[in-house]
């Protein structure tokens, strides 16, 4: 049940932890010469928003940026555009990779483009436009082709494993409570003035750290309330409030310890 939500996790919690693999930023690189690596060909509008197709481009930054990793700054970042039929209106407009919701910049009146700060891009990721106020996967004008990374720029198989977030469920017998715990690698767990929220099936519940990874105990009858393989998605603060939402992965409810 869970395969088709597994390319997605290199890209999620980009703002909450942003040592993952991409940042995202906007800035003077946007007006930079690109060359083009990749690009789609599908001719054919879209849902609402009539997407047609893409082109992804590697640019050369301004100045080299630092992604937190450990490694030497990048020289060298990807421009994502995705373009529509007909010139939209001027508002507010959201890209989506897999779940990972990002604000474009209107480079052109039916082009929206992004800058990713990677050192390598995940293959195969799916590319979608929506208006902000239109979030859930069926409002979504959803590209019918999916990013193509060729291979030297292209995230290894290894790489994503190891990045891959880890969700456990466990029965604490002694308090009667389940505890769902998300592991986020090479990251750590902090709280801060803006309370980390962990999302699920649409409800909010507060969450708290235990050693590097982000944990909430839930009764048995609110575990019961959420339905198998619902999203998974972190954040900080409540309703309207949350902010940096990002998913992380599904419920599975057979990998509940018994």
């Amino acid at each position: 049940m869970l395969n088709q939500f597994r390319n997605s996790l290199l890209i999620t919690l980009l703002i909450l932890f942003c040592n993952l693999s991409i940042c995202v930023a906007q800035g003077d690189d946007y007006e930079r010469k690109g060359s083009v690596i990749s690009k789609g060909s599908n001719k054919t509008p879209v849902g609402d928003l009539k997407v047609t197709t893409y082109r992804l481009e590697l640019i050369k930054l301004t100045k080299p940026f630092d992604l937190g990793d450990e490694k030497p700054p990048i020289e060298t970042a990807f421009r994502l555009v995705i373009m529509t039929d007909e010139p939209l209106p001027f508002g507010n407009v959201s890209v989506w990779i897999d779940e990972k919701e990002i604000q474009p910049k209107r480079i052109q009146p039916n082009a929206f483009a992004i800058i990713l700060y990677a050192r390598t891009l995940q293959d195969g990721m799916t590319l979608a436009l929506s208006t902000r106020v239109e979030k859930d996967l069926t409002a979504r004008s959803i590209l019918p082709e999916t990013l193509n990374v060729p291979d030297a720029y292209a995230t290894s198989l290894q790489e994503i494993a190891e990045n891959r977030p880890v969700i456990q469920l466990r029965r604490l017998t002694r308090i009667q409570r389940i505890q769902i715990r998300i592991k986020i690698p090479n990251s750590r767990c902090a709280t801060t003035n803006n309370i980390l929220v962990v999302e699920i099936d649409g409800k909010e519940f507060d969450a708290g750290c235990d050693g590097d990874a982000i944990t909430r105990l839930l009764l048995d009858e609110e575990f019961v309330q959420l339905r198998d393989g619902s999203e998974i998605a972190l954040k900080r603060g409540f309703g309207r409030d949350a902010r940096n939402r990002r998913v992380v992965g599904r419920l599975d409810k057979s990998s509940l310890d018994r």
